[in-house]
């Protein structure tokens, strides 16, 4: 597989008609428009590689195909330097060039309609290029919002060579609602480009999903990853060690769980801080796709006005953040063991007092963590998950029922 670099020029070309080339993604089945358009080959051999394909979208939903892509993309382009990656060039090349009939169907172009202009052709540009600026956080966007990009970038932060299963970090965040973790981790705070702070989140990630506690995206995590800014403002992150990053995250999550007030208020629309990917993933949401990233490309001043503007809007949420947690004493709220709230149903991590009714005998059960491969599952174990006290099973001519669970303290 060859892979390309698209030309700086013919970059610049594409970008600035794109007002009128846009109609091309939805109606070409191959890339020899782009050569027509530009009037000579764009691309530029860069490097041949291994053959590798990509996640079927036709087979899984979108956030899963982007989840496995995360893991391909970076698997099989590991030899690529940071400055490689950090070339809009490269990304233009794989999504316009080598991927091109990909990017057409993750996106559905073969089968979209034409809507409104002005979103479509952001949608393209989002998509199939990748846009820095002089601005570090116009810099971090173009690494997360290119769609092959996004990929390759979560693949390198996640990915660990001294555990067997390199990409468990990756694992640990999930599919789900991939697009707005990537937002929430990596986009909106640049301290998760830190390893030791990103293994401390993905850390705690695991802790609730090895006791089978379910995290909402906006109530838990982001939440969490806005105090960890506050936190931030007040001490500096990179001198804090994997293991009191998770417990902070923890804590956080803990005390968002417990229903106990917060003093950072992390209920906002979030629509904001959201990639344009994101924005353009429901085709239906003009209105805010407009609000949000629709922008004339040939209008530089608009461009660089909106960055500015975002970037005050950041810069006073951010001191507002800080100023509140310079008021908490985090220190002395880490340090409290935290405990769980009890769980609702019967999950990883429970003791379960069981009534045998055969002969009246209580047994206490110890349910292992989610990915705890040392404890042997029994079937009455396995039977009793999801379930709550009174739950009846009849196993082996006997009938068995839960009297009540609870966590177990080291679960």
């Amino acid at each position: 597989m060859k892979l390309y670099f698209m030309k700086r020029d013919a970059v610049d070309f594409m970008k600035h008609n794109m007002d009128r080339l846009y109609t091309h993604y939805f109606h070409d089945k191959n890339n020899n428009w782009i050569e027509e358009e530009y009037g000579s080959n764009p691309f530029t051999e860069f490097m041949e590689v291994p053959d590798f394909e990509l996640a079927d979208v036709d087979a899984m939903s979108i956030g899963e195909a982007d989840f496995e892509n995360c893991k391909i993309l970076y698997n099989n382009l590991r030899m690529l330097s940071e400055s490689q990656c950090s070339d809009e060039r490269l990304w233009a090349g794989l999504c316009n060039g080598t991927f091109y009939d990909y990017m057409r169907q993750r996106y559905q172009y073969p089968t979209k309609h034409l809507k409104k202009k002005e979103t479509d052709v952001s949608a393209v540009i989002s998509r199939f290029f990748f846009s820095v600026g002089e601005k570090s956080k116009s810099v971090r966007s173009g690494f997360y919002r290119n769609t092959l990009a996004k990929c390759w970038w979560v693949g390198r932060a996640t990915f660990d060579k001294e555990n067997p299963n390199h990409f468990e970090r990756l694992d640990v965040i999930g599919a789900s609602d991939l697009t707005t973790k990537i937002s929430d981790i990596f986009y909106s705070n640049t301290f998760s480009s830190n390893p030791v702070i990103l293994a401390g989140i993905c850390d705690a990630l695991k802790y609730f999903s090895d006791r089978g506690q379910a995290l909402d995206e906006k109530a838990h995590i982001r939440a969490a990853m806005k105090y960890l800014n506050a936190v931030g403002g007040v001490t500096l992150l990179d001198m804090l060690t994997r293991e009191k990053i998770c417990k902070i995250m923890i804590s956080r999550i803990v005390t968002i769980l417990k229903g106990q007030p917060t003093d950072i208020d992390s209920d906002d629309t979030g629509d904001d801080d959201q990639m344009l990917e994101e924005v353009f993933e429901d085709d239906d949401s003009e209105e805010i796709a407009e609000k949000d990233g629709a922008f004339d490309i040939n209008d530089d001043a608009n461009v660089n006005g909106g960055r500015d503007s975002f970037a005050e809007e950041k810069k006073e949420e951010s001191e507002s953040i800080t100023a509140t947690a310079k008021a908490l004493n985090w220190f002395d709220e880490v340090n409290v063991e935290e405990e769980m709230p009890g769980p609702e149903y019967i999950t990883y991590g429970c003791w379960v007092k069981v009534l045998n009714e055969r002969d009246d005998k209580v047994i206490i059960y110890h349910l292992p963590l989610k990915n705890d491969k040392t404890t042997k599952w029994f079937i009455i174990m396995e039977k009793m998950m999801g379930q709550n006290v009174g739950y009846r099973m009849f196993l082996s001519g006997r009938f068995y029922r839960v009297l009540e669970f609870g966590r177990d303290e080291n679960g």
